[in-house]
């Protein structure tokens, strides 16, 4: 069966992220990919400062590493972002376009999403290496899996590739991705993780 996925101009995902790029990165952070949208007034991402659409990754992410409590505000976002790449830590997905639902907006099975991903692997070592070559990782980075499906469809081919991944020692190799605005699946073990 095959799944037609929306596919945005992937340059506003990388724009919006690459201004928000450390140029050492300390915590790299493997999601699977961007939110799906049902329309382009809604579309979402992590990195879009102006985000007309869900901030829970966002929000979770900000509780965890800081504490505080986002609450959806244009230039609090902006000062948040900021913050989050002076100490060091970057998102990037296994994914660049949306795959947890499809083009009509229903959900994606996990074994569909993990062919997916697998389908993809040349681009995302494509932009893991580019990291690498400029400099942004490097031994110390440390490399976070965000999900179980990441987890399960990565882990091997990362560990062949020798890619250190610092939360491989978790029973579940992986942090759980939130299912709400701050979630304690993510909080708890993201504070663990980096012993804040």
């Amino acid at each position: 069966m095959d799944i037609k996925f929306l596919k945005p101009d992937l340059i506003l995902y990388k724009n919006a992220a690459r201004k928000y790029l450390p140029e050492e990165i300390k915590f790299l952070l493997i999601a699977e990919s961007p939110p799906t949208y049902k329309d382009t007034s809604k579309m979402s991402y992590f990195y879009f400062e102006d985000n007309p659409g869900n901030d829970m990754f966002f929000q979770t992410v900000v509780k965890a590493f800081f504490n505080i409590d986002y609450l959806k505000n244009y230039k609090e976002k902006i000062k948040l972002l900021s913050m989050l790449k002076k100490e060091g830590l970057f998102l990037m997905d296994s994914v660049e376009y949306p795959i947890n639902r499809d083009i009509e907006y229903d959900k994606v099975s996990d074994s569909i999403r993990k062919g997916v991903i697998l389908k993809e692997l040349p681009d995302f070592y494509s932009r893991f290496i580019k990291l690498n070559k400029n400099g942004n990782i490097n031994g110390k980075t440390k490399l976070i899996l965000v999900k179980r499906i990441v987890c399960e469809t990565l882990i091997e081919n990362l560990i062949s590739n020798k890619v250190i991944i610092y939360n491989i020692n978790s029973p579940i190799c992986q942090i759980g991705f939130p299912k709400y605005p701050k979630a304690d699946n993510f909080v708890r073990p993201f504070k663990v993780f980096l012993n804040l």
